[in-house]
């Protein structure tokens, strides 16, 4: 959380080696970006904020922080990010959002692009075969409703096409057919060459994130299930009910793994399916929210949260609490 007396903010990137023993890494400031653990590395970016005389947040000095060197970055918090092999593509907000493609050993940019309003801030980045794919969206009441899909060539950062929706973009995920946006309620799979649209899917509610590709099918969760559409035309193949209302799905090699959070029940939900929409088993926590899981060797981690309860200041209140629970993957 920022305090009021703020004078500068650093934007940074990190990269961390990591090592076999058990390590934690303290991350000061603001990041809207997960990590990510590239070749053994950790990487993260953060915006750390020093407390100096001036309330004003306009005296931001973003920077890139590599070994024993600072590289100044535009924007004042990075929304997303995204590392393939030596490069990572950052995306920051500020008056405008910029997206870098940086090269990680020597800090050196290798290109920028700036996104202009109504468009400010990007939500997703995706790879794939030599393209990076953008989702970005405006932010104000006049915008909320603006978004776009963008690619953009991996080597040299020129822009291949752009494709326009009147609702917020939120995800991408990629395929060798092309990309599929969750564009606030539908998913879009567009072309790859030219970003027009292919085939829609209007969504029950819920869902805030890119499905699922596997093989030739599309898993996207949705508002009490999950669907599978045909990848070449959108059509529905199956559908599986589950309890909760905002679902996240992720593969496994046999299975789709989900977890779910209901709003209200101070409940949420971590199951598994197989591969023809059967469900294989589920558990359900008294807890408020659950975390997308991580599919990772043979287990399936997923974090979970227990709102506060209790008057703050009475015996009876307890804090929030957190953790996070492994699962064997079957």
């Amino acid at each position: 959380m920022l305090r009021s007396r703020i004078q500068t903010a650093k934007l940074t990137l990190l990269v961390w080696v990591l090592e076999k023993k058990k390590r934690t890494i303290e991350q000061s400031g603001l990041s809207y970006a997960p990590p990510e653990v590239v070749s053994g590395e950790l990487r993260l970016s953060n915006q750390s904020v020093s407390e100096k005389s001036s309330p004003s947040l306009t005296d931001r000095k973003p920077t890139l922080q590599q070994k024993d060197r600072d590289i100044q970055l535009p924007g004042n918090s990075v929304s997303a990010q995204l590392s393939v092999g030596s490069r990572s593509i950052v995306a920051t907000v500020g008056d405008s959002s910029r997206v870098l493609a940086l090269d990680v050993a020597s800090g050196e940019r290798c290109w920028e692009i700036e996104l202009l309003p109504p468009i400010v801030k990007v939500t997703s980045i995706a790879y794939y075969d030599g393209t990076v794919y953008l989702t970005a969206l405006g932010l104000s009441e006049d915008t909320w409703d603006t978004g776009i899909c963008l690619a953009v060539d991996f080597t040299s950062g020129e822009q291949i096409w752009t494709t326009k929706f009147n609702r917020p973009v939120y995800d991408v995920a990629v395929h060798e057919n092309g990309p599929l946006v969750y564009v606030a309620g539908t998913v879009y799979m567009l072309n790859k060459s030219t970003g027009e649209r292919t085939w829609k899917h209007i969504t029950t509610g819920g869902a805030n994130e890119a499905p699922v590709i596997l093989d030739n099918e599309v898993v996207i969760g949705g508002n009490h299930k999950i669907t599978s559409l045909n990848l070449a035309t959108g059509a529905v193949d199956w559908t599986c009910g589950v309890e909760g209302h905002t679902i996240r799905v992720r593969a496994g090699e046999n299975s789709i793994y989900y977890s779910s959070s209901s709003i209200g029940s101070n409940s949420a939900s971590v199951g598994s399916l197989d591969l023809n929409g059967s469900l294989n088993w589920d558990s359900t926590f008294g807890k408020s929210r659950a975390t997308a899981p991580i599919v990772l060797q043979d287990q399936l981690l997923v974090g979970l949260s227990k709102p506060p309860e209790g008057l703050p200041g009475t015996d009876e209140y307890k804090q929030e609490t957190s953790e996070i629970i492994a699962f064997e993957q079957q």
